[in-house]
């Protein structure tokens, strides 16, 4: 298996580990944040985390940025319109938010992680059941409580699907076929096994053109302009 293949898996499988035992505390972070989101803040500002990216580079030329203060912390935010599709990018870890609702409800969420030991960066966005792994080499994966050893299937509006006969990982130039064909806009299903049940679980929904392309405008971005000296200084204790 291929690095990205390893990497990906990794991250899989730490999702689906977070998924299964973490579900109470889950649901106690979405409802902080939630609050947060609502204005609620300490009796004092907190300082901002340093961003990630150099001073004046910008995702959109016209994007706003702003300090985003939640209860436990600040950091800098972009908030702006690419290629018809809303984004918010939070500038301190390379994480955010792209869709086509303004508010940015049940939209694609996207990560960047360094690997500091290889200096590898993965930058990923998942929505739903479809995660797309643009950093460090390209692939596409389906992903759920999958029942280890079996395999996913996706389809593309009503073509032929795409199957793997064991994981959940699309890679090479099969992933990029469907990336093509997710860029003009496609009602996307997927399919897998479900963990520990055994049950097929079938996903369906319609991917916008604008949010694959500004997906891809983002991943290149924070590749070119990520400051990798700046993770490794903040994460430095």
């Amino acid at each position: 298996m291929r690095e990205i293949g390893k990497k990906a898996a990794a991250v899989l499988i730490l999702m689906a580990a977070s998924v299964a035992s973490g579900c109470a505390g889950a649901g106690a972070r979405v409802r902080q944040n939630i609050s947060d989101g609502g204005g609620a803040t300490s009796s004092a500002a907190k300082p901002p985390k340093p961003s990630i990216f150099p001073d004046g580079a910008r995702l959109a030329p016209d994007s706003r940025i702003f300090i985003k203060q939640s209860y436990l912390s600040a950091s800098e935010v972009e908030q702006g319109n690419l290629n018809g599709a809303y984004f918010e990018l939070d500038r301190s870890d390379g994480t955010g938010r792209v869709g086509m609702d303004p508010g940015l409800i049940g939209v694609w969420s996207f990560s960047t992680r360094y690997d500091m030991i290889d200096d590898s960066l993965m930058i990923s966005a998942q929505r739903r059941s479809l995660m797309v792994f643009f950093s460090p080499d390209f692939a596409i994966a389906v992903f759920g409580d999958t029942h280890p050893g079996t395999g996913v299937a996706l389809r593309i509006n009503d073509d032929p699907p795409f199957r793997t006969e064991r994981g959940p990982l699309f890679s090479g130039e099969e992933a990029r076929r469907i990336l093509e064909g997710l860029r003009p806009g496609a009602v996307v299903t997927t399919q897998y096994t479900e963990w520990p049940r055994r049950t097929t679980e079938t996903d369906r929904w319609e991917i916008a053109s604008a949010e694959i392309e500004a997906l891809a405008t983002i991943a290149d971005w924070i590749r070119k302009n990520v400051d990798t000296s700046r993770i490794k200084a903040s994460s430095t204790r």
